[in-house]
Order: C-alpha cells, then sequence, then structure tokens
C-alpha cells in the first residue's frame, strides 16, 4: 500500500532592481490564447480518473474553452482576482488514448484578460499537473522529455487487468489548420516505427497526436521516448512523460504519471541552478542536448561532452544545490523520486513527478501559483524562492520576509517555506502526487537580463 504523498512548490519569478518595469516582449506562462491536451494516464475504473482545468489570475477574466474542432464553447464563466477556478472536461473527450492516431481532443482556451492555466490528469495514486504555455509562447521545433517504462500489468482479481505502468510518451497539439509535423522517435514506437526513423503527420486545428513507446519486453529497442525530435512548419504544443513508471526505474514501489508541456528549443539556456526538493534524500535530474558536441559542468564535478538528442541523468543529494552550465542550450528536467527510494527520509511521503526547469536568465517580477486544495492531498506544501543575492530582502510570501541560503558560487540564493501550511483544507489523506504551478518565463536565451524560479511537486 502507498503512502499519501506531500506536494512541492517551486517557482522562477522574477525580481527587477528596484521593482522596475519588465521587458514588454518578455514572455511567460500568462496569456489570453491557449492550445493544450491531455496524454494517456491510468484511466482504468479502479483508478477513478478525471481531468481538470485551473484558472488563476490577477484580473476579472471571462474565458470560454472549446474542444476538438467545436466553434461553440464547451465552458463559459469568469475567473475573479486571487480566486482559482476549476474546470472538469470529461476525460473521455480530452484525454488522448493509444499511439499513433489523431484524435479531435485539443483544449483552446481564450479569455479578454491575461491568466494562468494548469492541467491536473487525475487517477487516484497517480496523478499530475503541467503549466499551460500560451499560444504565443509555442515554437516550431521541440525534444521530448520522458523516462524510462516500468511495465507492470497484472491481472486483478477485482478490477481484472490492471496496469500500473507502461509507455513512455509524447503529444503533439495543432493549433492552427494544415500543420505538417515531423517526428524522429528515439525509440520504437507502439506501432513498431523503428528508432530513428522519420515520419509526417499533417494535423489541423484542434486535433492531437499522441505516441508512445513500445512495451513489448522481448523487442530490441524500445523504451523511452527522451530526445525524440519534432518540427513543423506551424506553431504546435507538445506536452511529454510517461503514461505511469518510477522514479528511478529500478524502484519498487510508487508508479505515477509525468506530464509537463515542453518549452521549444529557441527557448532553451545554459546556465541553471538546482534546488533540493524538501524532506527528499536526494533528487533524480536529466540533462539533454540539443547540438552536436555541448559540454555540460555540474557542479565541481568533470565536465562531459553530448549531442543533439542525447541526455545523461545523475542524481544530486539535498545538501547539493549545484550550478549546471553549458555552452550550448540544453533542456534540465528534476524528477521526485518513488517513495520508497526515500522512505527513511520522508516518512513515505512524496511520488514521482517531473519539473522541466526554468534557465537562471529567465525572470519573472510577480508570480500567482496555485496549491491544489482537495482532500486527496497530504498536508505538506513547501516552496522553494531562488533570488539574486541582490534582493534578498525584497521578497516575500504572505506578507512574511522569505529567508535565504547561499548557493554558493553562483550569486544566488534559495529560499524554502511552508509558512503557507494553513491554507491546507482538511481531508481524509490519500495519495496525490500532483505538481502545483506556477508562472514561468518563456523565451530565447539571448532575450534576458536575470531571473528567479519557481518550481512545484
Amino acid at each position: 500500500m502507498r503512502i499519501p504523498v506531500f506536494i512541492l512548490i517551486l517557482f522562477l519569478i522574477t525580481v527587477t532592481e528596484a521593482f522596475g518595469v519588465s521587458d514588454p516582449c518578455h514572455k511567460s506562462t500568462e496569456g489570453k490564447d491557449f492550445w493544450f491536451g491531455f496524454m494517456e494516464g491510468r484511466n482504468t475504473a479502479q483508478y477513478s480518473p478525471y481531468t481538470e482545468v485551473t484558472l488563476t489570475s490577477s484580473y476579472t477574466c471571462n474565458f470560454n474553452i472549446y474542444i476538438g474542432k467545436a466553434t461553440t464553447p464547451t465552458f463559459s464563466g469568469t475567473v475573479f482576482p486571487n480566486i482559482p477556478l476549476k474546470v472538469r472536461p470529461d476525460w473521455h473527450a480530452v484525454e488522448a488514448t493509444g499511439s499513433e492516431i489523431i484524435q479531435e481532443r485539443a483544449i483552446h482556451l481564450v479569455s479578454d484578460n491575461p491568466l494562468n492555466v494548469y492541467a491536473l490528469n487525475f487517477a487516484f495514486n497517480s496523478s499530475e499537473v503541467a503549466t499551460v504555455f500560451p499560444t504565443e509562447s509555442l515554437g516550431y521545433e521541440y525534444y521530448t522529455m520522458c523516462y524510462n517504462p516500468h511495465v507492470s500489468i497484472h491481472a486483478d482479481p477485482i478490477y481484472g487487468l490492471n496496469i500500473q505502468g507502461k509507455n513512455s510518451e509524447f503529444l503533439v497539439v495543432a493549433s492552427e489548420d494544415s500543420t505538417m509535423v515531423t517526428i524522429k522517435p528515439s525509440v520504437v514506437t507502439d506501432k513498431l516505427a523503428p528508432k530513428d526513423s522519420v515520419f509526417n503527420v499533417l494535423l489541423s486545428k484542434g486535433e492531437v497526436y499522441q505516441v508512445q513507446s513500445a512495451n513489448r519486453d522481448s523487442l530490441a529497442g524500445q523504451g523511452d521516448l527522451t530526445g525524440s525530435y519534432i518540427s513543423s512548419d506551424k506553431p504546435i504544443a507538445i506536452f511529454s512523460g510517461s503514461y505511469s513508471t518510477t522514479i528511478p526505474h529500478s524502484s519498487v514501489s510508487a508508479w505515477d504519471h509525468l506530464f509537463e508541456q515542453m518549452p521549444p528549443i529557441q527557448s532553451w539556456g545554459k546556465r541553471f541552478i538546482t534546488v533540493p526538493l524538501k524532506s527528499r534524500h536526494e533528487d533524480t535530474y536529466r540533462v539533454l542536448a540539443a547540438e552536436d558536441n555541448t559540454t555540460i559542468h555540474i557542479g565541481n564535478n568533470s565536465p562531459f561532452v553530448l549531442n543533439k538528442g542525447n541526455f545523461k541523468e545523475f542524481s544530486l543529494l539535498y545538501n547539493q544545490p549545484s550550478l549546471v552550465e553549458s555552452d550550448k542550450p540544453v533542456l534540465l528536467a528534476q524528477f521526485s523520486n518513488s517513495n520508497s527510494v526515500d522512505y527513511i527520509y520522508n516518512g513515505g511521503d512524496g511520488d514521482p513527478f517531473m519539473v522541466i526547469l526554468s534557465p537562471a536568465s529567465q525572470t519573472r517580477q510577480q508570480v500567482a501559483f496555485v496549491a491544489y486544495d482537495s482532500p486527496e492531498i497530504t498536508k505538506k506544501f513547501f516552496i522553494n524562492v531562488l533570488v539574486s543575492n541582490d534582493v534578498i530582502g525584497k521578497i516575500f510570501l504572505d506578507n512574511k520576509a522569505v529567508l535565504f541560503q547561499p548557493v554558493i558560487g553562483t550569486g544566488y540564493s534559495n529560499g524554502m517555506s511552508k509558512e503557507f501550511l494553513s491554507l491546507i483544507p482538511h481531508g481524509d489523506d490519500k495519495k496525490y502526487p500532483a505538481d502545483i504551478i506556477g508562472e514561468m518565463a518563456i523565451e530565447p536565451i539571448d532575450n534576458i537580463k536575470e531571473i528567479i524560479i519557481l518550481k512545484h511537486g
């Protein structure tokens, strides 16, 4: 039996000198127009699945939500300042199923004022949340970050077939008609497209196309779709992760859905600062290269070289906040480990999730974030904030100054707080390994001046 998990929040916010006005060209996860979708999760009856969209804003926002190619909104409503609003579309209508099939399951959200959008794919013991990027932040060229499948399919005496873990996967969402998408999978797909083969898919606005890895134990080259390359002639959204898996792959318990939106290659970075997750002994990371002969430094360790589409997995301990630098753009992901890995440190709280870390070149002056209030959530919330040293004393959470400790040799300091625990609702402690998300910066790496990071878990 699995133990209740905690929810951790880490963000990347921006604080400029004297809280000056930010660049008007700056792109973030706040916007008025969004295209997104849900990858397949553990959606059999015993997991009580549902999908949920949470909206939050500093403004009053009137919004419409369209599903697939519909021209009439499925949902309409108003979001009021600083009051999150949740909408639950029928998961059958919006969650992609199967591999290499075109489906009309994209979600299009339009608002009259800027807001933030978070997509929750819920299944008991296996939930994940993704921060959704606005349409203006979408790109044309991507690599995917997934994880090794940990296949676990067996018969259950009550529910019949019980699927705990299988495919790694990614999802393409078309925002415009006649979108030509080119896909180069890094491993054999479920429909047996070979590793490194190249194929095209023509999508219309409102359509999604999910690709899953093969799940046949005897098939060579199957497994982790990390490093799959996707390009298009019109803007697309890409989500990637896993149907359900353990982290690390060798863990014997705690399968969870992984679900994050991928930033386009043009917004990747060369300098990152990692911050440990609260109550964890160690965290798992992956760094992925977009170009050949990319040299990467992690803390004081010896540098290594990656070619495009290749990645390296590594771990950092609870007392090892680190600087990650490269000479060419990279994508960096942080993973929360399965609870069995850290059991003696966290009492069994915490399950896998994936976070795409923002480069230390992207900042936000103000951040709105959501801590999901649900009776399924174990009552432990944390927030990590990373700031440049010159703004210490200017960061407040609920009108209280946040205390910081320097990350040696970086010019940044980390603050960790759980002072907002009073916001957590009462309820049964059930397992709920979802992420909590905040607003992030998304822009080309040459556009920025400095940063603050927030993350989630």
